[in-house]
């Protein structure tokens, strides 16, 4: 396609979101079934993931895009709470969201604050 035109960023965010996914679906017969923690299985694809294993996730390859990729993450993060204080607090969540999961994104963010 002519407008799309992978950079390093997308190719490294699209690699972190697939494994999320996947990894959100096996991760209970993983945990319950074969005794692997999270951080083991992280850590194993990191390695193949890496410039040892596939080559996939290659920093090296990047030379002076570490800037480029630092400000792709920093917008996914700005993003991300942007959208949840959105879902919680405004006019569109007042009118679009119930009351119970506007509570409920409250709560866990209160809980992930705590666990800080």
């Amino acid at each position: 396609m002519e407008f799309f035109h992978p950079n390093d960023a997308s190719i490294l965010v699209t690699v972190l979101s697939l494994f999320v996914v996947v990894f959100s679906l096996v991760s209970m017969f993983v945990k319950e079934r074969l005794y692997l923690s999270e951080p083991l299985v992280c850590v194993a694809v990191g390695i193949a993931l890496g410039p040892i294993g596939l080559n996939v996730v290659a920093p090296e390859k990047w030379g002076g895009n570490v800037d480029l990729i630092t400000r792709e993450f920093t917008r996914f993060v700005i993003a991300i709470q942007v959208l949840a204080n959105t879902m919680i607090k405004g006019r569109f969540a007042k009118k679009y969201i119930s009351v119970d999961l506007r509570d409920l994104i409250s709560g866990e963010s209160a809980a992930n604050d705590g666990n800080a």
